[in-house]
């Protein structure tokens, strides 16, 4: 049977459990250098404060997944997410999914590198994206931002890799080209040195190379 978690804050710790998690609850946050290990799925994760300086690795599934502050200098890598909310700002971290996302919720993001290996079928900012790398192998849904798009690069069709690096010679891990659609991008502010791309020709081996 799936074990349950429930800790009032978690810092400069590690937690780990080694089948399923049924529910992993936070009271305050997760802060100053901790890690979080599960050998399956998390069914529910629920943090009422910040997550920071935080790596996640769920070898399943992450089910439902509430933060109530911001998520940032955070590492989530995981094989499918159902839903992760972001209570508050989305900031330099990473989350590299192998299979789908199917929800992704944020007030503001700022260096933000999301890899999905699957589909990405929808991603939603309240406010800006800024400096962000968003890739999905097999396509994406909807993206919606609030307000601008600034210094973001938006690729369907591949994978960055395990790198989370957008790489534009040999000797990189990305994998080229998978299902290229794009459904819908709204951004209601402005576009700002920004690039979005489904479907393009690299004129060889690489998206970002110059000659595309």
């Amino acid at each position: 049977a799936a074990s349950d978690v429930y800790k009032r804050q978690i810092m400069n710790s590690t937690v780990q459990a080694s089948g399923d998690v049924a529910n992993f609850c936070v009271d305050g946050g997760i802060r100053n250098t901790s890690s979080i290990d599960i050998e399956g799925d998390l069914q529910k994760l629920k943090v009422n404060k910040t997550v920071s300086d935080t790596d996640m690795n769920i070898e399943g599934t992450l089910g439902s997944a509430k933060i109530g502050g911001d998520l940032r200098n955070a590492t989530i890598l995981t094989s499918a997410i159902d839903q992760l909310l972001i209570g508050d700002d989305l900031d330099d971290t990473r989350i590299g999914v192998t299979d789908d996302l199917l929800r992704l919720k944020a007030e503001d993001t700022l260096n933000l590198t999301l890899r999905v290996s699957g589909t990405l079928h929808n991603l939603q900012v309240k406010r800006d994206l800024d400096g962000g790398l968003i890739s999905a192998l097999n396509g994406i849904g909807t993206i919606k931002v609030g307000q601008d798009l600034n210094r973001s690069t938006i690729v369907s069709g591949i994978d960055i890799g395990a790198d989370f690096t957008l790489d534009v010679a040999s000797g990189g891990d990305d994998t080229e080209w998978g299902n290229v659609v794009i459904e819908k991008i709204q951004v209601k502010g402005d576009m700002i040195d920004s690039n979005i791309a489904a479907g393009v020709n690299a004129n060889g081996s690489f998206y970002g190379d110059g000659n595309d």
